[in-house]
């Protein structure tokens, strides 16, 4: 897939651009590969497995990027004749950022300096694979300790909170999809615990099920006080 990245125009370009006047007064980025796959391109250009991030340029990687681009045109090619834009107008880029996240595996173990990049949610079946605990190989780990520890990896004792869909447990019966109202639900139980209160724009009877009595229900599990809270 590819999509629209961040792009900075100069001031006034959409409306010189509508009238037909100057072009190329914007410059950005196409977010041009998504996939978990095992392709190696990209790879080629991140230091992964130990740095996720990798950077091409013209004086680094010209190559690549003409590859890049190539490709990239191939694929669009139906868009541009219907467009009646020609391939070779369109000016080759000029950076190529990538993102390899990585798990360790036989090949690349865990441990320096190969690090655990990927983001990873938890689904699992209990006809399956039985229990939580049994599916992560954490004895007795359950949803609301998960949840727990995601949200505050360093303790309840830390004002450090994370939050992301990436970080999730559920059975996979009740998986609906990766969506951004995950990460959101994360990001509102931390701001509970830091006193803050339901945003006014917020439905009261969905921020009392899916925030307070969540993270209420988890904390209490874990013994912790519910003092403090911000009342929903």
């Amino acid at each position: 897939r590819w999509s629209d990245g961040p792009v900075r125009c100069a001031a006034g370009a959409a409306e010189r651009g509508a009238a037909g006047g100057a072009a190329r007064e914007c410059a950005g980025f196409l977010e041009i590969f998504y996939s978990v796959s095992n392709e190696t391109l990209f790879r080629s250009v991140s230091r992964a497995p130990v740095d996720p991030l990798g950077v091409a340029t013209r004086a680094t990687a010209g190559a690549t990027l003409d590859l890049v681009h190539e490709a990239l045109l191939e694929a669009i090619s139906p868009l541009l004749t219907a467009r009646g834009v020609k391939a070779a107008s369109l000016p080759k880029p000029s950076l190529l950022a990538v993102g390899v996240w990585t798990r360790p595996d036989a090949k690349e173990p865990l441990g320096p300096p190969v690090g655990y990049t990927a983001p990873t949610k938890v689904y699992y079946a209990p006809e399956v694979s039985g229990s939580l605990g049994a599916a992560c190989g954490v004895s007795g780990l359950s949803e609301g300790e998960y949840r727990l520890a995601a949200l505050q990896p360093l303790g309840p004792g830390a004002p450090l909170y994370m939050a992301n869909n990436d970080w999730v447990v559920s059975e996979t019966r009740y998986m609906y999809g990766d969506w951004a109202e995950e990460s959101l639900l994360q990001a509102e139980r931390a701001l509970r615990v830091a006193g803050q209160p339901r945003p006014a724009w917020l439905d009261a009877d969905y921020y009392e099920q899916r925030v307070a009595s969540v993270l209420g229900a988890d904390r209490r599990a874990a013994g912790l006080e519910l003092t403090g809270l911000a009342a929903a």
